[in-house]
Order: C-alpha cells, then structure tokens, then sequence
C-alpha cells in the first residue's frame, strides 16, 4: 500500500506540474483546456477521496485520525461529484452549469471539510485555549467578510443588483475564509511533525480555493475577463493538496501520530495577543472610512466594524484572564511545599519578619513552635522513601488539623516544621504544643512515630533570626532529653 501511495503522489504531482507548464508555455484551445483540467479535478478529487476512505477504514490510526479524515474524504468525493455535474453539464449538455445541481455539492464540500478540521485531535484541552481558537476563527472570518463587503460585494450591490448567481458565487470564498481561518489558528498550536504538515497542507489548499473563488465571483458579479484557466490550476493545487495530506498521513510512522503537544507556541501566542488586534482594528477603520463615501454600504461595514471590535475585546479579555490564572499559579508554586501542599521556607522566612514587626509595633505576644519527627529516619530506611514521603504528607496534614486558621504552619525543611502563633504567650505556646504532641503519638503510634517541639516566644530586642534559633534550641534539648529518657 505504501509503495501504491508514494506511486499515486509522485504521478499527482508530475500531472499538476505538467498542466502548468503546458498552460504557461502553450497556445491551447479553451475546450482542450477545460477537458484536461476538468479530467485533473475528477481525478484528484476522487484519489483524495479514496485514500480519506482507506484512514477511515485503517485499525493503524488512532480514532481521531480516523474520524477526521473520513469527513475529509466525504468532503473529496462530493467535490469530485460535483466536478463531474459541472462537466456534464458545460460540455454534453451545452448548458451553463452555474448555477445548478453541482452547486449543492460544491457547497456541501464546505460543511463537511470544516467538521474534519475541527475533529481534529490537535485542539487543545484548556477552555480558555480553545474558546481563544475559536474567537481567532471569529476574527479572521469576520476580516475577511469585511474584506469581502468593502471592496467586492459592497461595491457590486450600490452599483447594480445580484442576482441568485452572484450571491452563490460570493458564498463560495466565504467558506473559504471560514475553514482558512480554523486553520491558520490550529498554524499557531505547537504540533507534532504530522499535525503541521497535515495543518499547513490543507492551509494551502483553502488559500489556493479561496483566491480562485474570488476570481470566479469578480467574474461572475462585474464581468471582468480573467480566463478560466488561471482558476483551474488554482483548483487543481487545492486537490493535490489535500492529496498529498492524506498521502502524508499513510506514509508517516503510526506512532508518530499519537504524540500531540497541548501547549501553544509562546512566540506566535504573543504575537496573536498584540498584532492580530491592531490589524483587526486598521482593517475595521480602513473600511469604515472607505464606507463614508458610499451611503449604502455604510450600515454593513459599521455592523461589521463594531461585530470586529466585540470579537477582539472579547479574546483580549480571555487572554488577560487566562495570564491572570497563570499568575495566580505561579505564585501559589512560589509559597507553596510540593510534598506537604503547606507553606514552604521562603514563605515562612517572610511571614515571620512580618509578624515580629507587627508584634514590636503593637506590643503583642507572639510564639513560635519548631517541630521535628522523631524516629522519621528509622521508617524511611525500613519502609522506603516513597512511604515515607506519604507519612510526611499526612503528619502535615495531622498538624495543620491540630491548629487554628489564624497560626501559620510552613515546612522548614526535611522532616522540620514551623509553627506561628500570633497574639499567643509562651504559656499558651506550651498548651498547643502538648496538644500537637498527644494528637501525633496517638495517630500515628502504630508507626512508632512522634514529634519533639521547641518552643520561643517573643520579647523585645530579639530579632526573628534569634527567636527562631532559641525555638531550634529548645527543640535540640526536648530531643536529648527524649533519647535519655529510651536509652538511660
């Protein structure tokens, strides 16, 4: 099958390449041209259709994948339908195939290439991450409509009327800013090696679908004489490249296409944050003021602007949200023990030179308990350090119980903690660390665990390193008193 693929791409490619080369460099009659670009449509189309089907159908791909690109070759197969009515009806029937049946298909290519795209598996998880895809969408297809209305639509509807004709024919690029405007978002997410190219080849495809809808709707609406030609091979680049993204998909490793990064490229994210508002707003006051002159197109053009300006604040407000979680996060991390989910020593550090100046100002008491657990050392070489991370974490949580809200409980370091207690008088001190004591022996006793506690409090003319060092003190005898007491 892979050698079938790889047969099928190169031969592609030749064909599209050929087909430029001898419209480029020869004369050619208009119906040999529409029969052999006609033919290249059918036949990539349907190709591109068929290997959609094959990763539909292929165990090999993971799900998503599959779903995806069955949606993608449904999408190929209507547009080969279509391509097929559209001859038919041109060159056997001698009739003007515009507007009629192939029309249905066409457009239905829209709905079901669009589905695909946002099927895919590379969006990210985060709310705020896609709903900031889909307000990117917003923008860009409301740019390109404004676009479309200030210099192509506006224009034709103050000037003459459109007909059902020149409507569908404006439809067509407006799909095509839809999809390209999905996929220029998905551009700025850092995929893997299979999403980008799959990405950036169906980018391709759009762009190239889209600039040649716009000739055939300036065709269509204001009777310019662009020959057919320079849209067929617009065309025809659109088909190989959806082609040479199923084809890229078969060919590249399985395991490759599991592995998707859910986090957004951090230079192209700042770019959107700062450019991709301002160019919405120059381009919602270049067609405002080029809508002042033509008193019709002025209502559109304003709900336009004003719809343009929604969207921006909007996504800007999402996007100030979202760096104000990731603020709020990174502090939390700051000040926060990853093992015990208490206060780290940074933390405790400043939170006790606040306190002591707080109680010098005030003349208030102030204590504090420095805590150590006994035969800590003995249940991590006995039962390993990962248990022994798990009992940490639960004396932790034992001693942030045995306290009120108003004291504040950090982790010193290894198997130490440290306890404020504000507005308490050593005294007070004693009765809360007896407290702590009798609740930790008894809670965990089976483990033969217990806790040796210092205790300081705060007169004046002692700074916070000094109280804290008479809390280690004390603690430091508390201990030696407690190994003579087990070995006399």
């Amino acid at each position: 099958m892979r050698t079938a693929v790889k047969a099928t791409l190169t031969v592609s490619t030749l064909g599209v390449l050929l087909y430029l080369i001898w419209f480029l460099g020869f004369k050619f009659s208009a119906s040999s041209e529409d029969f052999v670009s006609s033919m290249g449509l059918i036949l990539l189309a349907l190709l591109g259709a068929s290997l959609g089907g094959y990763i539909a159908f292929s165990p090999k791909h993971p799900t998503a994948i599959r779903r995806t690109w069955g949606l993608i070759g449904l999408a190929s197969l209507s547009n080969c339908i279509a391509e097929v009515l559209w001859y038919y009806f041109a060159n056997i029937r001698g009739i003007d195939p515009f507007p009629s049946l192939a029309d249905v298909f066409y457009l239905l290519f829209y709905p079901l290439l669009l589905a695909g795209v946002l099927s895919l598996p590379y969006l990210p998880s985060k709310r705020e991450h896609r709903l900031m895809i889909g307000l990117d969408i917003g923008i860009i297809m409301v740019v390109g409509c404004l676009l479309i209305w200030v210099y192509l639509l506006g224009p034709i509807v103050v000037q003459h009327e459109t007909g059902l004709s020149g409507l569908i024919s404006l439809a067509y690029p407006a799909g095509d800013f839809l999809i390209l405007a999905g996929l220029i978002s998905l551009i700025q997410r850092d995929l893997d090696r299979i999403g980008r190219t799959f990405v950036v080849l169906l980018a391709i495809s759009m762009a190239s679908t889209g600039l040649a809808d716009l000739l055939f709707a300036i065709v269509e609406n204001e009777g310019a004489n662009i020959p057919l030609a320079y849209m067929n091979g617009m065309w025809l680049l659109s088909s190989w490249a959806i082609l040479m993204a199923a084809g890229w998909q078969i060919l590249i490793p399985t395991t490759d296409a599991n592995t998707t990064n859910d986090t957004f490229i951090p230079l192209l994210r700042h770019y959107n944050v700062y450019f991709t508002p301002l160019l919405g707003l120059l381009l919602a006051f270049t067609g405002l003021a080029h809508a002042l002159s033509l008193d019709h197109q002025l209502a559109g053009t304003l709900f336009l602007t004003f719809l343009l300006l929604i969207l921006i604040y909007t996504r800007q407000g999402i996007v100030l949200h979202d760096n104000r979680q990731l603020y709020q996060k990174m502090e939390h991390l700051a000040i926060t023990d990853a093992l015990t989910t208490l206060y780290n020593r940074h933390s405790f550090n400043e939170t006790i030179f606040r306190e002591t100046n707080r109680t010098k100002r005030h003349g208030r008491d102030l204590s504090l308990l420095m805590i150590d657990v006994d035969n800590f050392k003995i249940f991590n070489d006995s039962f390993g350090h990962l248990k022994g991370d798990l009992m940490l974490h639960d004396i932790a949580l034992a001693l942030k119980d045995s306290i009120r809200k108003s004291d504040f409980l950090a982790r010193y370091g290894g198997d130490e903690f440290v306890v404020i207690l504000p507005e308490t008088s050593l005294k007070e001190a004693g009765v809360v660390s007896q407290k702590i004591q009798t609740m930790v022996s008894e809670k965990f006793s089976k483990e033969g665990l217990g806790v040796s506690i210092g205790i300081a409090a705060y007169h004046s003319g002692i700074t916070e390193q000094a109280l804290l060092g008479e809390a280690d003190e004390n603690l430091y005898q508390q201990k030696h008193l407690k190994m003579n007491e087990q070995y006399p």
